[in-house]
């Protein structure tokens, strides 16, 4: 058997993987765990697969996928409806552990894609840091709607909890400015990015977090990877309305929150915004096309190593 025929399928749970490879559709099944994942490496070691493809799970997979970056075999994290739509394809409408870990090795053979790249243990910190700050964020906001309604005891205690989490808040805030404080290469881009007039500490974490690539990958290639890029949805003489899809939602979302005090205090990005209106683009459609604008000027940015400066980039 040849190493570049083996590509390895890793259905991931919360208890088990179960994993099977290809050509020889050989299954075996390891726990969620440490020691499963060390056993299962060690098992992959003895194939050498060109590939192995699991799914993302909602953070169940991290734990193996950083182990594989590691022990330098490469993985894909596969978009799960990617998958599905590929399995849907074969006709395969059963579902079990075993065949959707079949399926993802079909589906890594047949796309022949390249291992993921593995993040930096100050990435990997300071993703898990963004993660929690949203979390975070998401409940003081519920506490507070929740507040509205409340007296006596209860909105006492609901206070408290707000402050217990604005707390939290603030430590989480501190640890990612110290990581982007000690590493050089964050301190330059955080620098570079923050000085775009109405973008701030969250954001430029937020991209230096998740988009690893952008200095990279092409100008339309990062906004396929963000997920602004429009699609066409044309069929003969139709000509249907393009829409945005996929892409990493974390960047998506904190560049669409940026662009109300990007649209008030940053000149460029408003005359864009206002060229799209009067384009008569609806006002959703505007933003992410200064979204998918801004996205490219920041590549550009730290690509050259330069601070914002609308008259030597941009004109209005």
């Amino acid at each position: 058997m040849q190493k570049q025929n083996i590509v390895v399928g890793i259905d991931v749970s919360k208890a088990t993987l179960d994993y099977t490879w290809l050509p020889n559709g050989q299954t075996r099944q390891a726990a969620n765990s440490p020691t499963g994942i060390a056993g299962l490496i060690k098992e992959l070691g003895k194939i050498s697969p060109v590939l192995v493809v699991v799914e993302a799970t909602g953070g169940y997979q991290n734990s193996l996928v950083e182990a594989l970056h590691t022990e330098n075999i490469p993985v894909k994290v596969a978009n799960p409806r990617q998958v599905r739509d590929f399995a849907r394809s074969l006709n395969r409408l059963g579902k079990t552990d075993k065949l959707d870990a079949r399926t993802l090795a079909e589906f890594g053979r047949t796309h022949a894609f390249a291992g993921d790249r593995p993040k930096s243990e100050g990435r990997v910190a300071l993703s898990r840091l963004i993660v929690r700050r949203n979390q975070l964020t998401a409940m003081i906001t519920a506490e507070r709607g929740h507040l509205e309604h409340a007296s006596g005891t209860i909105a006492a205690g609901i206070r408290e909890h707000i402050g217990l989490m604005t707390a939290l808040l603030k430590s989480v805030e501190s640890n990612v400015r110290e990581i982007i404080r000690t590493i050089p290469e964050f301190a330059l881009q955080d620098s570079l990015v923050q000085s775009i007039p109405g973008i701030g500490p969250v954001v430029s974490a937020t991209l230096l977090a998740e988009l690893p690539e952008i200095t990279e990958a092409g100008r339309k290639e990062v906004a396929a990877l963000v997920g602004v890029a429009p699609f066409n949805r044309d069929s003969g003489k139709y000509r249907g309305q393009r829409h945005i899809a996929g892409g990493r939602a974390k960047i998506r979302n904190a560049l669409y929150c940026a662009m109300r005090s990007c649209l008030r205090f940053n000149q460029v990005v408003r005359s864009w915004f206002d060229k799209f209106i009067a384009a008569v683009k609806a006002y959703k459609v505007a933003v992410i096309a200064c979204v998918r604008k801004l996205l490219v000027v920041i590549r550009a940015m730290l690509i050259n190593q330069t601070r914002w400066n609308p008259q030597r980039f941009f004109t209005t």
